[in-house]
């Protein structure tokens, strides 16, 4: 009679979990390589976008400054003429690009225009009379800030920005105030300002749509590129304004989910000897980590052992010399511990020192490290910690743990801990003399009395407040 794991049903019923198994793995990895793709593309659009909107900000912005030279050139001299009108505006326009044309309308009014040329039918504009630009003017007024409004369609024709900034005259009557003179305005080009920014409805696998915000513009208008985008799970973000803002949406030509190949029979061959040798590699790597554990833990208190703790103890040593940072060393030996395993037996003495190796543990923070490096000693190491009455505080908490009573059975077993701190770099500049300072202030801690601790003053020891 065949054995069991050679019989049809067995082989089938193998057969089919491992390609169960099998399948469970490749479906993973396919949904694993689908979120990695939507992460890429999602970081890849977002950069791409914030690029954009730095360019446009820093092309907007640096347009708006141009500005300021002839809005306090006018503030000082009110009664400029149009040859100085002239000369300062020739020469933003020159700098500016992005400049169309600049006005200037004392009270409101179209009486200074740059270049003329083609311009002509701005000069006298009320921009009250007009709605499209009364809401704008208005708001510029009551905020006191520039306005930036647009795409709006110009009187002497085409469609740009307008950038409105007012301007304020000291007052003859009151020389200490300020009175509202006009506004300045620049027409931005609309078509040069989004080269330059690299703005176009879609480059680089990205489309992108710009909408008003904050009362710029038509309420909430997407004025470039697709308005689906903004309902589209697009990424948004805004483009700061001197006034306001606008809102730029982003979306990868064809959207989020984009079709991928599926997985070839190489690929999956692949994965199948992948997954034969990871599972391979995974029990190797398994029992060399749990003997690693066993060479370097206590098998008692699962705290690392002494080897581990010289280990640890080297690293940080390193580490704090080269960032000239401090930390506290922590030597403790358990006071009247031999009477427990004379009284109560080994396997108690064994359980009270686990459960003081959870007591330690839980007294200091998770990135301390406490082991134990003989029978009844473990030793602590606490860094950033310098201070003698900061280390005593801890100290005490760990004197404390220690000596509350230990219910085992019917019997309360009482312990006590004597604790000696030395201090790096005050107590030594090598593990060694740490130890060993740490050491001996533990033994002048223990000849004081129980669950006590002292501190290591370099040439001096000193006892911690009772």
């Amino acid at each position: 009679m065949k054995p069991w794991f050679y019989r049809q049903w067995f082989i089938v019923t193998l057969s089919i979990a491992v390609f169960a198994a099998m399948l469970t793995f490749v479906l993973l990895a396919d949904s694993l390589e689908r979120e990695r793709a939507q992460q890429q593309l999602h970081i890849l659009v977002l950069s791409e976008a914030g690029a954009v909107r730095a360019r446009l900000e820093r092309e907007i912005n640096s347009t708006f400054y141009l500005t300021r030279g002839l809005i306090a050139y006018v503030s000082i001299h009110p009664h400029l003429t149009q040859h100085e009108f002239n000369e300062i505006a020739a020469e933003i326009v020159q700098e500016g690009e992005h400049v169309r044309d600049i006005g200037l309308a004392p009270e409101n009014v179209v009486r200074f225009v740059y270049p003329l040329k083609g311009n002509e039918a701005a000069l006298g504009l009320h921009y009250m009379d007009h709605p499209d630009q009364r809401t704008a003017v208005l708001r510029m007024m009551r905020s006191g800030r520039t306005v930036v409004a647009g795409p709006v369609d110009l009187v002497q024709g085409g469609r740009a920005f307008i950038n409105r900034t007012p301007i304020y005259v000291s007052d003859p009557h009151a020389p200490h105030r300020k009175r509202y003179w006009g506004l300045a305005s620049v027409a931005i080009d609309i078509s040069t300002l989004f080269r330059e920014a690299g703005l176009a409805p879609a480059i680089q696998g990205v489309r992108y749509a710009l909408r008003g915000k904050d009362g710029l513009g038509a309420a909430g208008a997407v004025f470039f590129g697709d308005p689906a985008l903004f309902n589209a799970k697009a990424i948004t973000m805004p483009i700061t304004l001197p006034s306001g803002s606008w809102q730029l949406a982003a979306l990868p030509v064809g959207g989020w989910n984009r079709e991928r190949a599926h997985i070839s029979l190489y690929f999956l061959a692949g994965f199948i000897v992948s997954t034969i040798l990871a599972a391979m590699l995974y029990l190797l790597l398994r029992e060399r980590n749990q003997i690693h554990h066993l060479a370097l833990h206590d098998n008692l208190t699962g705290l690392p052992n002494r080897l581990y703790f010289n280990l640890r103890l080297d690293y940080i040593l390193a580490r704090a010399a080269r960032q000239q940072a401090g930390f506290a060393l922590f030597y403790l030996d358990l006071d009247d511990f031999k009477p427990i395993n004379d009284q109560f037996g080994h396997k108690a003495g064994d359980m009270a020192l686990a459960e003081v190796g959870r007591r330690l543990q839980g007294a200091l923070r998770r990135s301390d490290t406490v082991a134990r490096v003989g029978g009844d000693e473990f030793m602590a190491i606490v860094e950033d910690l310098t201070e003698p009455a900061e280390a005593c505080a801890v100290a005490g908490k760990l004197v404390d743990a220690v000596r509350t009573p230990i219910r085992m059975a019917e019997h309360d077993i009482l312990l006590g801990a004597s604790i000696g701190i030395s201090f790096f770099p005050r107590s030594g500049h090598d593990a060694d003399q740490l130890v060993r300072s740490a050491d001996q202030a533990m033994y002048h801690a223990k000849t004081r009395g129980k669950n006590r601790c002292a501190c290591d003053q370099a040439e001096t020891i000193t006892d911690c407040p009772s």
